[in-house]
């Protein structure tokens, strides 16, 4: 019915408006109407430098300047005079330019003049109101509203975070910055924290991205998802510092005015950018301690690969080399298939067929023009935000050693859906719309207004959703004809809502924990997070049904409480969506344990700023708790409920997993095992293969291929097969690591043959098209000895082709909707292997049912739905129900498919015994399969 990403909200959707064009640079030098100043919470992580004077080489080529300009206002429209606006971008997060800071007129109004057509992030605030975060691209002429007429509403205090930032020896950090920011390194609003490490900031209802800055610390970065008044509190850890030099690889001489951006391969690191002096020379501070990697980018220059940093802190600094080489512009033009009309509004970037570093992008002008600007040479994919999905054959080009000109990128005519979003009658701003299950989407604007543009023909359903009203819209149908607009609106009039407490089990209220609802056998969910005194109340619920809820240490977190009495929590029934369900007290087991020890070296040396992580041995998907060693390498891990964790230590040089710790533990000492690399040389390739690496336990771990030499790194000691592969050509090896020393190997180029094959239908012997064919090497050890699979399609002809097939004896599956087949050939080198395989019709299967579907509730197995009639029903069996048994095994971690695949491999006529748990009691079934 709704919310396909459930996750998603106000974070998601800003960040993947972000994902095509944070790439393509950022702004020029603004000429504002108000006094400007460079963005103070960005200084402390980076050292600003002298640019050279004359064009910015980030400035779009053949697009002017635009004005950005615009209002401020309260939701009842109000002009907001004295907001601060900040015009932010990843130039100026670098130091490449200042990021205007205006102060809005009377009236409300801001005025930056012309800036550099790029995209920004514009941010406004005002004591006592909710700070406004809007993402634009002043290069697409298709924004809505006009990058000249922007209009920024900043709401009511109705929600915000506030807490103590702490470092990591349990001090205090005065005078730390507590921003909002886009997630990518751009900062709007925010706070300063007081003499006592104490702050508190406004936030929107629902996801948001906040930074966390200090002087001499690491900058950090998390989201978080509150509803009213939350605790949350931030520690940071000491910030290294990388200094470096950037250079052209072709002669090593200094490269000026460089962006340079550094990231971290931990999700809570905020990227850091900077620039390079006269002498290509940049330093940037406040780095986490860890592994990290660098890019640049400067006039006709890039970085062909990530170049890799280790930041320690306490150890002196290497210079880190980061060179560029010669990039080109991608230029055509994107047009209307058949007509040949120009399409306006389309970002279109390049995707990497050889995994380089970055893939810049462009958007299409009023002329259909588009210009992709520093491409390294290399064969790419053209692809767009509104057919992301073309097929990989489409759209490729190759990039030598000039610009490409002339590329036409044709795409079928498409449609507009257009309208508003309502609220009691009443139109919404900042409310999100989507299609379900594709990629348009949009927010309305202050008048409640959207447009989803270039939307291909077709159905599609419509959602929208604001969680600061606490209601959505029923999902509309909508039919998309080609160049037309379809205008639609949505009133947001489901808005059903649980409203209640937390208490522990002593009955005290629990402040600042996540509740979640979700419905059983429905597609509805809600969330809250609890108030000082323990109370929440959850909106935006359709209804129609029973709801099963969890209660979470945070949203992100994988740490949940337990009832305080039975073991799960009894379903709560909504009516419908404007059904008010109060009173609702959930009772949790609400401990806090802490897990303590020291991390050391091989030596027996403790190692300070280690990052030290938990993690639930039942859940391993995210870390419950984490933090930094402090200077005699101690570390504790806080508010841990009862139960077994595994705890992982890891540093720039090695790592360590102590399985099954109990919560409460101390004195646990986590002796660190070093890495090893392993390095090497191509032989004999004459294509470019992605290598790879696998381990005895399975892992797979990605090389970094540099011309015909690779490496990984952050190896634990073992045995490794490593597999070069491209399209043609395959190579392996097998090889064994030990602690702290690199191996080399060469990896040459396997001999292979290819087999031929064709489909035909057993009856008409006529050959089948669109089936899929694979083969598979038979025989090796399957447990290390790497069996890749080749797939390809038949064409019209029911002809397939498998290239790179090692010499031996490979087992073929042909597969389609209604027909499967198998055979197998003999491959030879250099040699093709012709088959033929005569597939016939799959008999329609008689499948035993039990009469019930099964579907995943917070660690649950439950009863999604069951058959009228059917032998669940008879015996009794209703949604919501939780399996624990099946037969004689526990189904408690099973999979939702899991219960009917053990029932499909029995027989129509046998019986099965279910155990299942409704509230406090059980339930067994014996049922007869029909």
């Amino acid at each position: 019915m709704r919310r396909g990403v459930q996750g998603l909200g106000a974070i998601g959707l800003l960040v993947l408006a972000l994902v095509l064009w944070r790439s393509r640079g950022s702004d020029q030098p603004a000429t504002p109407t108000k006094p400007t100043e460079t963005t103070g919470s960005a200084q402390h992580h980076r050292t600003h430098t002298d640019v050279p004077r004359g064009r910015p080489w980030f400035a779009p080529l053949g697009i002017g300047g635009r004005r950005i300009a615009g209002v401020v206002t309260t939701a009842d429209g109000a002009p907001v005079g004295g907001a601060i606006v900040r015009i932010g971008s990843d130039a100026s997060s670098a130091g490449l330019v200042a990021a205007p800071r205006l102060v809005t007129d009377d009236n409300g109004r801001f005025d930056a003049g012309e800036l550099a057509a790029l995209p920004y992030i514009v941010s406004a605030e005002a004591r006592g109101l909710t700070p406004a975060l809007q993402a634009i691209d002043a290069g697409s002429p298709n924004t809505r509203p006009p990058v000249d007429k922007l209009h920024l509403v900043l709401h009511p205090c109705v929600a915000s975070i506030h807490g103590t930032i702490l470092d990591t020896a349990s001090g205090v950090v005065p005078g730390a910055r507590v921003t909002i920011t886009d997630g990518d390194g751009i900062l709007g609003g925010g706070v300063d924290a007081d003499a006592r490490g104490a702050y508190e900031l406004c936030v929107a209802p629902g996801g948001q991205w906040i930074a966390v800055t200090a002087d001499g610390y690491a900058a950090h970065t998390t989201s978080v998802t509150v509803f009213g008044r939350t605790r949350r509190d931030f520690e940071l850890v000491p910030g290294a510092t990388v200094v470096g030099r950037v250079v052209r690889a072709a002669d090593q001489t200094a490269v000026a005015g460089a962006l340079v951006e550094l990231r971290g391969r931990d999700r809570d690191t905020l990227p850091l950018r900077t620039t390079s002096n006269e002498e290509g020379r940049f330093e940037i501070a406040g780095v986490p301690p860890g592994r990290h990697y660098l890019t640049a980018a400067a006039d006709r220059l890039s970085t062909a690969e990530p170049v890799d940093v280790d930041a320690q802190i306490g150890t002196p600094a290497d210079d880190v080399v980061c060179p560029l080489v010669a990039a080109y512009a991608v230029m055509g033009t994107v047009v209307e298939q058949n007509s040949g009309k120009p399409i306006s509004g389309v970002t279109v970037h390049v995707a990497s067929t050889e995994r380089t570093a970055r893939e810049p992008s462009a958007v299409s002008q009023p002329d259909g023009s588009f210009v992709i600007e520093r491409v390294i040479p290399g064969e790419y994919q053209l692809m767009t935000n509104v057919d992301p999905w073309a097929p990989p054959e489409q759209r490729r080009v190759q990039v030598a050693s000039a610009d490409l000109t002339g590329v036409v990128v044709e795409l079928a005519r498409g449609g507009t859906i257009a309208g508003r979003v309502l609220h009691e009658g009443k139109p919404v701003a900042g409310t999100q719309v989507r299609t379900e299950g594709g990629p348009f989407w949009g927010t309305t604007d202050h008048e409640g207004r959207f447009s989803l543009e270039h939307v291909p023909p077709g159905g599609y359903k419509l959602y929208a959703e604001s969680h600061r009203h606490g209601a959505f819209a029923r999902s509309k149908d909508v039919a998309v004809i080609a160049g037309e607009t379809q205008n639609i609106d949505l009133e947001l009039d489901l808005a059903g809502s649980i409203e209640g407490i937390v208490v522990d089990q002593t009955g005290a209220p629990v402040p600042s924990v996540f509740v979640r609802f979700t419905l059983l056998g429905g597609e509805d969910y809600g969330a809250a997070t609890t108030a000082e005194d323990g109370t929440f109340k959850a909106r935006s619920l359709s209804g129609g049904g029973n709801y099963a809820y969890e209660v979470r240490k945070s949203d992100t977190s994988p740490l949940v409480f337990p009832p305080a009495q039975s073991k799960r929590f009894s379903p709560v029934y909504v009516g419908d969506g404007n059904a008010h369900v109060t009173g609702l007290r959930i009772a949790i087991r609400y401990e806090r344990h802490t897990i303590a020890g020291t991390v050391v070296d091989a030596d027996g040396t403790p190692q300070p700023d280690v990052v030290v992580r938990a993690e639930r041995v039942d859940n391993r998907f995210a870390p419950a708790s984490s933090t930094s060693t402090d200077a005699r390498g101690a570390f504790t891990l806080r508010d841990l409920p009862t139960g077994a964790y595994v705890v992982e230590a890891r540093s720039v040089s090695g790592e360590i997993e102590e399985e099954k710790v109990e919560a409460g533990r101390m004195g646990l000492v986590l002796k660190l095992r070093p890495f090893t690399a392993i390095e090497g040389r191509l032989q004999g390739f004459t294509t470019t293969p992605q290598v790879f690496a696998r381990n005895e336990s399975g892992e797979g771990y990605d090389g970094r291929l540099r011309g015909d030499t690779f490496r990984f790194r952050d190896l634990a000691p073992g045995t490794y097969e490593v597999i070069a592969l491209s399209q043609s050509e395959v190579g392996m090896t097998r090889t064994t690591t030990t602690p702290g020393t690199p191996v080399t190997i060469t990896i040459a180029k396997l001999a292979t043959g290819t087999i031929e094959g064709t489909v035909r239908d057993e009856k008409t012997r006529r050959p089948l098209a669109e089936v899929h064919c694979r083969s598979e090497l038979r025989g090796g050890d399957r447990k290390l000895t790497f069996t890749y699979t080749m797939g390809d399609e038949t064409t019209t002809a029911g002809t397939f082709r498998l290239e790179r097939a090692l010499p031996g004896v490979h087992d073929i599956t042909c597969t389609s909707l209604t027909a499967t087949v198998t055979g197998t050939a003999t491959v030879l080198a250099g040699q093709v292997a012709r088959v033929e395989l005569v597939t016939a019709p799959r008999a329609k299967p008689r499948v035993p049912r039990a009469g019930l579907d099964f579907e995943e509730q917070f660690g649950d197995l439950r009863v999604k739905s069951v058959v009228a009639g059917g032998p669940a029903a008879r015996a009794g069996v209703a949604v919501g129900d939780a399996l624990v048994k099946f037969d004689n095994a526990v189904a408690e971690d099973w999979p939702e498919w899991r219960p009917q695949l053990e029932i499909e491999e029995k027989q129509i006529g046998d019986a099965i015994t279910l155990v299942f748990e409704r509230g406090d009691k059980q339930l067994t079934v014996v049922l007869v399969l029909e």
